[in-house]
C-alpha cells in the first residue's frame, strides 16, 4: 500500500502523475466520512461470452446429483 499527499481545489482530488496514470479511465468506489476518504479501483467484470466459458470448464466438474442436493440445501435456509 502506498500512502501520498494529494491535493482538493475546486471539489477535484488531485493525484501524482504517477498514481493517476494507473488510475486514469478506471470506474471508482468513494466512500467518505467526517475525515476520512477512501477510494478504490472497481474490478472490471467479465463479459457474458467470458463467463459462459468459465462456467463451462468448472460445469463439467459438476454432476446433476450435486446441483440438486445444492438446490435441497439453498432451499433449507
Amino acid at each position: 500500500m502506498t500512502t501520498i499527499t494529494a491535493t482538493i481545489e475546486n471539489q477535484m482530488i488531485k493525484l501524482p502523475k504517477n498514481l493517476a496514470s494507473l488510475w486514469q479511465g478506471k470506474e471508482v468506489l468513494i466512500r467518505a466520512s467526517e475525515d476520512t476518504i477512501m477510494i478504490k479501483k472497481l474490478e472490471e467484470s467479465p463479459s457474458l461470452p467470458e463467463l459462459r466459458s468459465k462456467m463451462k470448464k468448472v460445469g463439467k466438474f459438476i454432476s446433476k446429483k450435486d446441483l440438486e442436493e445444492a438446490i435441497k440445501w439453498a432451499r433449507k435456509k
